[in-house]
């Protein structure tokens, strides 16, 4: 039926908008270097594992405003099938990936966090020489300040946004469960993208200020 299939879609939208979330902390983190959990070459490896049309078509959709990345993943989820929609639920390819994109993205939490809270207290600062190399001489450190402000800013959104997606994955996942909706091997391949990203949760529910929750508690889908 249409409500049957429709939280299947919902599923894969949630499950959708994470790989493009790992996709661009992937990106974020390998840019930054140390502190990484990522290699050198996760970056394309996890690219050549996405549709392409979700990474060409039009840009990169993982850079774009959240709620345009919304619309957007949206439009393509209504265009699967429903074989399909059962396929991407199975789809295990990207899953190795799942365990690190919270704490990666709590550690880049973390560090922006850090420089903003060093800027705030420091109001000379000195501006490290790798951002007057690429910003020139004339950088300042005002300029500085708002730049580790800006850059706080951006890395609580992508917190805020991987924590919404998950928690909506969560429930559209127990929705299908106590439905009778969702088979069981896709049952057991969703419950494990879900607890590999349990370890890391409370720590989100904590940066964000958020009450302490689960993704996946014992027993709760048995």
């Amino acid at each position: 039926s249409t409500s049957k299939s429709m939280v299947l879609y919902d599923i894969v939208f949630c499950l959708i908008q994470l790989d493009l979330c790992i996709l661009r902390t992937v990106t974020d983190a390998t840019a930054n270097r140390d502190q990484s959990l990522f290699g050198k070459d996760d970056s394309d490896h996890f690219r050549s594992l996405l549709s392409q049309e979700l990474i060409n078509d039009g840009g990169l959709y993982y850079y774009q405003a959240h709620e345009v990345q919304n619309h957007q993943v949206r439009q393509f989820v209504e265009g699967l099938t429903v074989q399909q929609v059962v396929e991407r639920i199975r789809d295990l390819r990207t899953f190795p990936y799942f365990s690190r994109l919270f704490p990666q993205r709590l550690t880049l939490y973390e560090k922006a966090l850090a420089m903003k809270r060093v800027c705030d207290t420091s109001p000379d600062v000195a501006v490290p020489a790798g951002m007057i190399q690429d910003s020139g001489e004339g950088y300042t450190e005002s300029e500085y300040a708002d730049y580790c402000a800006t850059k706080f800013r951006g890395t609580v959104i992508d917190l805020e946004s991987v924590y919404n997606i998950a928690l909506q994955l969560r429930d559209k996942f127990a929705e299908a469960t106590s439905r009778g909706l969702i088979d069981e091997t896709s049952f057991e391949r969703l419950k494990s993208k879900i607890s590999a990203m349990q370890a890391n949760f409370h720590n989100i529910c904590l940066a964000l200020g958020k009450p302490k929750q689960d993704l996946m508690r014992e027993n709760q889908f048995e």
